[in-house]
Protein backbone atom coordinates (compact mmCIF):
# COMPACT_ATOMS: atom_id res chain seq x y z
CA UNK A 1 0.00 0.00 0.00
CA UNK A 2 1.29 3.42 -0.90
CA UNK A 3 2.53 5.03 2.35
CA UNK A 4 1.48 8.48 1.11
CA UNK A 5 -2.12 7.41 0.48
CA UNK A 6 -4.57 8.32 3.25
CA UNK A 7 -7.82 6.37 3.01
CA UNK A 8 -10.94 7.61 4.75
CA UNK A 9 -14.70 7.07 4.88
CA UNK A 10 -15.73 10.08 2.79
CA UNK A 11 -13.41 10.72 -0.19
CA UNK A 12 -14.48 9.37 -3.56
CA UNK A 13 -17.74 8.10 -5.03
CA UNK A 14 -19.56 5.20 -3.44
CA UNK A 15 -19.24 1.92 -5.33
CA UNK A 16 -22.43 0.90 -7.14
CA UNK A 17 -21.75 -2.81 -6.49
CA UNK A 18 -21.09 -3.33 -2.78
CA UNK A 19 -21.26 -7.13 -2.95
CA UNK A 20 -18.25 -7.35 -5.28
CA UNK A 21 -16.08 -5.38 -2.85
CA UNK A 22 -17.31 -7.47 0.10
CA UNK A 23 -16.55 -10.74 -1.72
CA UNK A 24 -13.05 -9.56 -2.62
CA UNK A 25 -12.29 -8.47 0.93
CA UNK A 26 -13.65 -11.75 2.32
CA UNK A 27 -11.33 -13.73 0.05
CA UNK A 28 -8.39 -11.51 0.89
CA UNK A 29 -9.02 -11.94 4.63
CA UNK A 30 -8.90 -15.70 4.12
CA UNK A 31 -5.65 -15.33 2.16
CA UNK A 32 -3.93 -13.50 5.03
CA UNK A 33 -3.63 -16.87 6.81
CA UNK A 34 -0.80 -17.82 4.45
CA UNK A 35 0.18 -14.32 3.31
CA UNK A 36 1.02 -12.14 6.33
CA UNK A 37 2.58 -9.61 3.94
CA UNK A 38 -0.93 -8.39 3.00
CA UNK A 39 -2.36 -8.32 6.53
CA UNK A 40 -2.09 -4.56 7.05
CA UNK A 41 -3.67 -3.47 3.77
CA UNK A 42 -6.48 -6.06 4.01
CA UNK A 43 -7.22 -4.92 7.56
CA UNK A 44 -7.43 -1.29 6.38
CA UNK A 45 -9.64 -2.15 3.41
CA UNK A 46 -12.00 -4.22 5.56
CA UNK A 47 -12.72 -1.12 7.65
CA UNK A 48 -14.58 0.36 4.68
CA UNK A 49 -16.69 -2.70 3.87
CA UNK A 50 -19.94 -0.99 4.94
CA UNK A 51 -19.62 1.88 2.44
CA UNK A 52 -16.71 1.18 0.07
CA UNK A 53 -15.66 3.96 -2.27
CA UNK A 54 -13.71 4.16 -5.52
CA UNK A 55 -10.32 4.90 -3.83
CA UNK A 56 -10.77 1.78 -1.70
CA UNK A 57 -11.37 -0.32 -4.81
CA UNK A 58 -8.25 1.16 -6.44
CA UNK A 59 -6.22 -0.10 -3.46
CA UNK A 60 -7.84 -3.54 -3.81
CA UNK A 61 -6.84 -3.59 -7.50
CA UNK A 62 -3.28 -2.57 -6.57
CA UNK A 63 -3.18 -5.39 -4.00
CA UNK A 64 -4.45 -7.91 -6.57
CA UNK A 65 -1.67 -6.82 -8.95
CA UNK A 66 0.87 -7.41 -6.17
CA UNK A 67 -0.57 -10.89 -5.55
CA UNK A 68 -0.49 -11.67 -9.28
CA UNK A 69 3.16 -10.59 -9.43
CA UNK A 70 4.10 -12.92 -6.54
CA UNK A 71 1.50 -15.73 -6.51
CA UNK A 72 3.63 -18.24 -4.61
CA UNK A 73 4.96 -15.90 -1.94
CA UNK A 74 4.70 -17.62 1.41
CA UNK A 75 6.27 -18.42 4.74
CA UNK A 76 9.14 -20.89 4.52
CA UNK A 77 9.80 -23.34 7.34
CA UNK A 78 12.96 -25.35 6.60
CA UNK A 79 13.04 -28.93 7.90
CA UNK A 80 16.58 -28.61 9.25
CA UNK A 81 16.41 -25.69 11.62
CA UNK A 82 16.67 -25.01 15.34
CA UNK A 83 13.46 -23.69 16.83
CA UNK A 84 13.66 -20.24 18.37
CA UNK A 85 10.77 -18.11 19.50
CA UNK A 86 11.53 -14.56 18.34
CA UNK A 87 8.88 -11.86 18.62
CA UNK A 88 8.67 -8.15 17.83
CA UNK A 89 6.67 -5.46 19.62
CA UNK A 90 5.95 -2.09 18.07
CA UNK A 91 5.55 0.78 20.52
CA UNK A 92 3.21 2.46 18.01
CA UNK A 93 0.83 -0.46 18.26
CA UNK A 94 -0.56 -0.14 21.78
CA UNK A 95 2.61 -1.34 23.55
CA UNK A 96 2.43 -5.11 23.15
CA UNK A 97 5.11 -5.56 25.81
CA UNK A 98 2.44 -5.21 28.50
CA UNK A 99 0.54 -8.26 27.25
CA UNK A 100 1.40 -11.91 27.83
CA UNK A 101 1.11 -13.24 24.24
CA UNK A 102 4.74 -14.46 24.22
CA UNK A 103 4.07 -16.53 27.33
CA UNK A 104 0.89 -17.86 25.70
CA UNK A 105 2.87 -18.89 22.59
CA UNK A 106 5.40 -20.73 24.76
CA UNK A 107 2.58 -22.59 26.49
CA UNK A 108 0.93 -23.41 23.16
CA UNK A 109 4.18 -24.87 21.83
CA UNK A 110 4.58 -26.87 25.03
CA UNK A 111 1.14 -28.36 24.40
CA UNK A 112 2.59 -29.73 21.13
CA UNK A 113 5.59 -31.07 23.10
CA UNK A 114 7.92 -28.35 21.79
CA UNK A 115 9.88 -26.90 24.67
CA UNK A 116 11.23 -23.40 24.06
CA UNK A 117 13.24 -22.44 27.15
CA UNK A 118 13.16 -18.72 26.44
CA UNK A 119 11.81 -16.21 23.94
CA UNK A 120 13.39 -13.04 22.57
CA UNK A 121 11.17 -10.00 22.32
CA UNK A 122 12.51 -7.17 20.15
CA UNK A 123 11.04 -3.80 21.10
CA UNK A 124 11.73 -0.32 19.74
CA UNK A 125 11.02 1.46 23.03
CA UNK A 126 13.94 1.71 25.47
CA UNK A 127 11.72 3.09 28.25
CA UNK A 128 9.44 0.06 28.11
CA UNK A 129 12.42 -2.30 28.22
CA UNK A 130 13.88 -0.39 31.16
CA UNK A 131 10.59 -0.49 33.03
CA UNK A 132 10.22 -4.24 32.49
CA UNK A 133 13.82 -5.11 33.39
CA UNK A 134 14.82 -2.69 36.15
CA UNK A 135 13.28 -3.33 39.58
CA UNK A 136 14.36 0.14 40.78
CA UNK A 137 11.50 1.60 38.73
CA UNK A 138 9.00 -0.19 40.94
CA UNK A 139 8.25 2.75 43.26
CA UNK A 140 7.73 5.16 40.39
CA UNK A 141 5.55 2.74 38.43
CA UNK A 142 3.03 1.53 41.03
CA UNK A 143 0.25 3.28 39.17
CA UNK A 144 1.06 1.33 36.00
CA UNK A 145 -1.00 -1.72 35.14
CA UNK A 146 -0.12 -4.93 36.88
CA UNK A 147 0.77 -6.35 33.43
CA UNK A 148 4.14 -4.59 33.57
CA UNK A 149 4.93 -6.27 36.88
CA UNK A 150 3.67 -9.56 35.47
CA UNK A 151 5.98 -9.31 32.46
CA UNK A 152 8.89 -8.23 34.69
CA UNK A 153 8.69 -11.60 36.49
CA UNK A 154 9.18 -13.41 33.18
CA UNK A 155 12.06 -11.13 32.25
CA UNK A 156 13.80 -11.70 35.59
CA UNK A 157 13.36 -15.48 35.31
CA UNK A 158 14.79 -15.29 31.75
CA UNK A 159 11.66 -16.78 30.18
CA UNK A 160 11.54 -13.63 28.05
CA UNK A 161 14.59 -11.66 26.95
CA UNK A 162 13.86 -8.06 25.93
CA UNK A 163 16.11 -6.66 23.19
CA UNK A 164 16.06 -3.15 21.76
CA UNK A 165 15.63 -2.82 18.00
CA UNK A 166 15.94 0.39 15.99
CA UNK A 167 12.78 1.80 14.41
CA UNK A 168 14.25 1.18 10.95
CA UNK A 169 14.53 -2.54 11.76
CA UNK A 170 11.11 -2.97 13.35
CA UNK A 171 9.62 -5.92 11.44
CA UNK A 172 6.16 -5.44 12.96
CA UNK A 173 5.79 -2.31 10.84
CA UNK A 174 4.68 -4.69 8.05
CA UNK A 175 1.52 -5.32 10.10
CA UNK A 176 0.91 -1.79 11.40
CA UNK A 177 1.62 0.71 8.61
CA UNK A 178 2.12 1.26 4.91
CA UNK A 179 5.80 1.12 3.98
CA UNK A 180 8.00 2.07 1.05
CA UNK A 181 8.72 -0.77 -1.39
CA UNK A 182 12.34 -1.17 -0.28
CA UNK A 183 11.48 -1.30 3.45
CA UNK A 184 8.54 -3.65 2.80
CA UNK A 185 10.71 -6.03 0.75
CA UNK A 186 13.43 -6.01 3.42
CA UNK A 187 10.97 -6.85 6.19
CA UNK A 188 9.13 -9.67 4.42
CA UNK A 189 12.49 -11.33 3.84
CA UNK A 190 13.09 -11.11 7.60
CA UNK A 191 9.72 -12.80 8.09
CA UNK A 192 11.11 -15.70 6.01
CA UNK A 193 8.67 -15.06 3.17
CA UNK A 194 9.97 -16.30 -0.14
CA UNK A 195 8.71 -17.21 -3.57
CA UNK A 196 8.15 -20.95 -3.19
CA UNK A 197 8.60 -21.44 -6.97
CA UNK A 198 12.31 -20.82 -6.32
CA UNK A 199 12.50 -23.95 -4.13
CA UNK A 200 11.74 -26.36 -6.98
Amino acid sequence: MDPILKLNLHDGDLLPNLSMYKRLIGRLIYLTISRPDITFVVNRLSQYIKEPRVPHLHVVHHLLQYLKYAPRQGLFFPTQNSLKLITFADVDWASYVDTSEVVWLKQLLLHFEIDVPSAMLFCDNKSTISLATNPSHHERSKHIDIDYHFIREFVQSKVIKLVHVKNQQQVTDVFTKALSDSTFDKFIVKLKMINTYLLT
